[in-house]
């Protein structure tokens, strides 16, 4: 008898754990781009095709910016941790608007605003997020700590060289991502 409860208890843990992973990830799906042909991992909403071109467009400025640091000597930690298959769009749920997991085992983005149309971030603005996740991946500390800003700053200063971002000075100029307010940058242009 207590052996039949054990196996009860056990299958229902199972399909509790089952259903769980179902409900967390049903809500995402692999789409292919049309940028790069690559498939990305972003929500299945009517919208998903513009999510994935995004993506792509994100990864393709990252691959700018790894190989004209790779080129330059610097950044050596960014280059070796950063896997461009490894991007997707984040959960409707998730408590972080975008972070990387590991130092980059993983990259997660929130790609779309908090209204009810779920409308796709700008790229600029996706791009100063994506570099801030950058500069973790080359941070040998964790945190935001000076090693982690100056990192940052010059992601930004190089990400501006190349094309891929355009300086916005958002304590004159916030914004809103993903539910949250951008009142700061590290770097300052005079």
């Amino acid at each position: 008898m207590i052996e039949l409860v054990f196996v009860i208890v056990i299958i229902t843990v199972l399909l509790i754990l089952f259903l769980y992973y179902e409900y967390q990830y049903a809500e995402l799906t692999k789409v292919k781009s049309a940028i790069d042909n690559k498939e990305y991992l972003v929500r299945n909403r009517e919208n998903k095709q513009a999510g994935a071109d995004l993506l792509a467009t994100v990864v393709k400025n990252i691959d700018t910016l790894i190989n004209y640091t790779k080129n330059k000597g610097t950044f050596s930690t960014l280059y070796k941790k950063y896997n461009s298959n490894n991007i997707s769009e984040s959960l409707s749920n998730s408590k972080y608007t975008s972070y990387s997991l590991n130092k980059g085992e993983k990259i997660v983005l929130c790609i779309r605003h908090k209204d009810e149309k779920e409308s796709l971030v700008d790229l600029n603005t996706l791009m100063f997020v994506v570099l801030h996740e950058l500069a973790h991946l080359e941070s040998k500390t964790v945190g935001h700590n000076k090693e982690f800003w100056d990192n940052m700053t010059e992601l930004l200063k190089i990400g501006i060289k190349l094309g891929i971002y355009k300086y916005v000075d958002y304590k004159n100029s916030p914004i809103k991502y993903c539910g949250i307010n951008v009142t700061a940058t590290p770097l300052k242009l005079s």
